[in-house]
């Protein structure tokens, strides 16, 4: 795992949205954010560490724990797909990625092959047709 640089994300409103929406009592100022970018698995983890050992408690859940100083609370995990990821997904299904586009910030794939009229395994990438 490499560390990564990034903004410290609105992850760290989970120990607020916590306090206000389930009566906890988490230190807003006991944790910090931190990024990891994971290359085998190519996504970024974003935990938030404890800066101390404290004792936590969820009113709402009527229950308390501990976390030690140090201590790792998941709050996020991005994946990051690359086009080869793309393709390999689509080749599973034999398809082919056509072509590959942005709109609006965001990344399309146009597929074509025989598998179009298969229906795609779960978790695969949803393709679109494109007139000719």
């Amino acid at each position: 795992m490499t560390l990564a640089v990034t903004r410290p994300p609105s992850t760290l409103n989970v120990r607020n949205v916590l306090n206000r929406e389930r009566g906890g009592d988490i230190p807003v100022d006991g944790y910090r954010h931190r990024a990891l970018f994971d290359r085998e698995w190519s996504r970024l983890e974003m935990p938030q560490v404890a800066g101390h050992t404290h004792r936590v408690y969820l009113h709402a859940l009527d229950t308390s724990f501990q976390v030690a100083a140090g201590e790792e609370i998941p709050t996020e995990i991005s994946r990051k797909v690359s086009r080869e990821d793309i393709s390999a997904l689509l080749g599973g299904v034999g398809l082919n990625a056509t072509e590959h586009f942005e709109y609006g910030g965001r990344l399309f794939v146009g597929a074509g092959g025989a598998g179009l009229g298969r229906a795609p395994p779960s978790g695969a990438v949803a393709t679109q047709r494109r007139a000719a």
